[in-house]
């Protein structure tokens, strides 16, 4: 079983970035912040079942 890709939700490419969040992952344990290198968005996977998009 590989990990799937996490691709931006605005852009749709795969080029991520994970981002630390403390406050974030003590609000949200369970969910993942990253950062699209091509389009700038910002956005969290909870569960991996959906994307929150900020900015």
């Amino acid at each position: 079983m590989g990990m799937r890709s996490i691709v931006c939700p605005r852009c749709g490419r795969a080029k991520i970035e994970r981002i630390r969040r403390d406050w974030w992952m003590r609000l949200f344990p369970h969910s993942r912040c990253y950062f699209c290198l091509h389009c700038d968005t910002q956005f969290w996977r909870l569960f991996h079942a959906f994307s929150l998009k900020i900015r």
